[in-house]
């Protein structure tokens, strides 16, 4: 115990008088801790927009190659896809024209009890459809055709009649708002082709991997193509990898230059103390010993260096994050971890030079002036 108290009580008198040296060191290794811990919390921002980006719906559009319509295998390979984890999920889609009254409407036939699902932001008024009877109205075609919830709708084509009842009028600010939203055997009698599929929209898992999946979707439906959307969104995935690779690069430099900093502070000491250590070992410290109170001294500035990079860190990341992305990051105990960890690796890897050369200085060396 009496050991113990002796070296904590030599190991603070150290830093204490040796303070400008610590504070550089500090310095430089809070700079190069600082950055894992803004990595860390922009790989949170990463994966909120990959939740965010779910929400979006669908992120690619299958659409035929040539003609009006899709071959029914693409479903078959759409299944394979998912049932592989390449797609969330999947729709097709039915467009047609038809006459309600006298007036032209556009009618979208799609399996409505999984659009909304598919659509979180669609704002109803009334009630969703129930049915194949059952229709959702966009709202600038319902204020065109003068209808309201439970109101009767008769759309004709020249392959046949349906009337239906309108549970609900849709607003998505989107291209939905002008047309009538009806389940797929509706609309596949309204255009006569009871197989007929227009277009089809599917939920990728990973926006990064848009192109990757679109490629293997074009290579297996050989009739279609595949078109991605959300570029802006992807975009904003994109700069977020391109800004943790710059930091990647940034951090590797940043951590060089703690560690040759902290290399030359431990080397520095190591020369000032040369008669303290040698008058250790003369009164019987052991290299063990010598070597465990610099170590010490590396610890106790890794600690403290790791504790200021996750603040700096901290600091920088809500910056970024705020000032690109618009969205603000929690603190985690990961970043902590990453900052401390990254500090007492620099500081401890940096020192073992230093600190092997000064525990085995020798006293009559050192009092001859060798």
């Amino acid at each position: 115990m009496i050991a113990v108290r002796m070296a904590l009580r030599i190991v603070w008198a150290s830093l204490r008088f040796r303070s400008h040296r610590v504070v550089v060191a500090c310095v430089a290794v809070t700079l190069g801790a600082s950055l894992p811990a803004v990595m860390v919390g922009l790989q949170a921002v990463q994966g909120r927009f990959a939740r965010e980006l779910e929400t979006y719906g669908p992120n690619l559009l299958i659409v035929p190659r040539s003609g009006s319509a899709l071959d029914r295998a693409s479903l078959t390979v759409l299944e394979q896809a998912v049932a592989g984890g390449h797609l969330v999920s999947y729709a097709p889609f039915v467009a047609l024209a038809a006459k309600a009254g006298e007036r032209d409407v556009a009618v979208l036939g799609t399996p409505l009890g999984d659009a909304r699902a598919r659509a979180p932001w669609w704002v109803v008024e009334g009630a969703w459809p129930e049915g194949p009877s059952s229709v959702v109205l966009g709202a600038n075609a319902a204020a065109n055709l003068h209808l309201r919830p439970r109101d009767t709708l008769t759309l004709r084509t020249r392959h046949a009649t349906a009337p239906l009842e309108v549970a609900g009028l849709l607003r998505t600010g989107g291209s939905e708002d002008d047309q009538v939203l009806v389940e797929l055997d509706p609309a596949r009698r309204l255009a006569g082709r009871p197989d007929l599929i227009s277009f089809i929209r599917a939920r990728a898992r990973s926006s990064g991997d848009l192109s990757v999946v679109s490629r293997a979707l074009e290579a297996a439906t050989p009739d279609a193509e595949v078109r991605s959307s959300l570029q802006v969104a992807a975009a904003e995935a994109r700069v977020l990898g391109r800004l943790q690779r710059l930091l990647l690069l940034v951090t590797a430099g940043a951590i060089a230059a703690s560690a040759l900093a902290v290399f030359a502070t431990t080397a520095a000491a190591a020369l000032e103390r040369g008669r303290e250590v040698a008058v250790m070992k003369a009164l019987g410290a052991s290299e063990r010993w010598v070597a465990g109170l610099f170590g010490a001294e590396a610890l106790v500035i890794g600690l403290i260096a790791g504790t200021l990079g996750f603040v700096l860190g901290l600091a920088m990341t809500q910056a970024i994050s705020w000032q690109v992305f618009g969205v603000l990051t929690p603190p985690s105990l990961l970043a902590l971890a990453a900052s401390v960890t990254v500090a007492l690796g620099v500081v401890v890897a940096a020192s073992l030079g230093p600190i092997r050369r000064a525990a085995r200085l020798g006293p009559a060396a050192v009092f001859r002036g060798e």
